[in-house]
């Protein structure tokens, strides 16, 4: 388990910093990557650096976004990319998060339980599913990243609308359960992308952490 250092202080990075650290993970042979960040700025150099590393077989989890209360239809980057596992937040009721951004973009959704309660903030989803995914592909080494992210797809826990959670709420124990059988099927290939509804910008930008934190009794959660 590697921890690759790129926000500051601040919870920002420059997308040079996080193109650094995606060719350090391919350079290094790292199986698995979560992306708790996101901008709603499109890159071009993001772009290739997300191909190169698919291309290099490494299974990319990203945070889709904490917009949904002011733009629930838009996914951030690099969610967005169709390389790219993008993540929501259900609640304590199991409900999509009013927060998380969702729709076309989002390939799954998670609750993360933390060691001293629920956290919020897609940001905590997605390592959520990095893990699930890290635990699947352990136990079957053989199958390459894009199997394992279909098979995260299908053996979701699909109980709610497509357009609120993607595939569904990742389900660990069903995946296990079908992961020596299943077959990738054309419709579980890639995610569904909204980069049409992003717009490229010119000069490099930040990214930011979409995670929150809410105060609770007894302390923060």
């Amino acid at each position: 388990l590697y921890s690759v250092k790129v926000l500051d202080e601040n919870n920002q990075a420059p997308i040079s910093r996080i193109i650094a650290a995606l060719n350090w993970c391919v350079e290094n042979e790292m199986n698995v990557v979560n992306m708790s960040f996101g901008t709603l700025a499109k890159s071009k150099i993001l772009q290739d650096a997300i191909e190169r590393a698919d291309e290099a077989g490494v299974l990319m989890v990203a945070a889709a976004g904490n917009g949904g209360e002011a733009d629930g239809s838009t996914v951030e980057y690099p969610a967005a990319y169709p390389q790219v596992l993008g993540i929501g937040s259900v609640n304590q009721k199991m409900e999509v998060s009013e927060f998380s951004s969702r729709g076309k973009g989002v390939d799954l959704v998670a609750l993360p339980w933390g060691f001293y309660g629920v956290q919020s903030g897609t940001s905590f989803a997605a390592p959520h599913v990095t893990a699930v995914a890290g635990i699947l592909w352990a136990q079957n080494r053989s199958k390459t990243s894009a199997e394992i992210a279909s098979l995260l797809r299908a053996s979701a826990n699909a109980a709610w609308d497509e357009q609120e959670a993607g595939n569904g709420i990742v389900d660990l124990d069903y995946a296990e359960q079908v992961a020596d059988t299943y077959q990738v099927s054309a419709e579980n290939k890639v995610s569904q992308s909204n980069e049409d509804q992003l717009t490229e910008y010119a000069v490099p930008t930040v990214v930011q952490a979409r995670w929150a934190a809410h105060a609770v009794e007894g302390g923060m959660q």
